[in-house]
């Protein structure tokens, strides 16, 4: 029961947030997972190229697989190295500014400055937050593009002739 004069806390819940142990799984999946990742792509571009007059365009569909493994070896997997890394960054500035922000916010309502310093300390890691999930968001939809393509080269590769 809330005291009368007070006002009632309701949490938000924004749509595009994800949590962070969701967030910290997946990194840590996809962590494991990119050397066996890089070594199923290498292994495929060493491999020959197939010839089989009954199956012409599976020397195709074997260039296409080559070509998607060079696009994830040059493009993706850099890309989630440097967004590991913003977060590795963003995690270290985080602790480095909690002592700092937690003191901060025990005076806020009795000090200006120290309003105005946890603002400004606060603002710059909402900032990073921002930028990094525009990041995520971005690599999401174009790893999504990609999985689309793989999808299609796994089929294609499938096929009977």
């Amino acid at each position: 029961y809330a005291k009368e004069g007070q006002t009632e806390v309701k949490t938000v819940y924004p749509q595009n947030v994800i949590a962070p142990n969701t967030l910290s799984n997946s990194i840590r999946m996809l962590g494991s997972q990119s050397p066996l990742i890089q070594a199923y792509g290498l292994i495929i571009l060493q491999q020959p190229d197939i010839k089989v007059n009954a199956m012409s365009s599976l020397t195709n569909h074997q260039k296409f697989a080559k070509a998607n493994v060079r696009e994830w070896i040059d493009e993706y997997n850099p890309k989630l190295i440097d967004l590991n890394q913003e977060m590795m960054r963003y995690s270290t500035r985080f602790n480095s500014y909690y002592s700092k922000l937690y003191e901060l916010a025990g005076n806020v309502n009795e000090d200006q400055q120290a309003k105005t310093d946890f603002m400004s300390a606060y603002g710059k890691l909402q900032l990073q937050v921002q930028s990094i999930q525009e990041s995520m968001e971005q690599d999401l939809l174009e790893l999504n593009r990609f999985k689309t393509v793989l999808d299609k080269d796994s089929n294609n590769l499938s096929i009977k002739a």
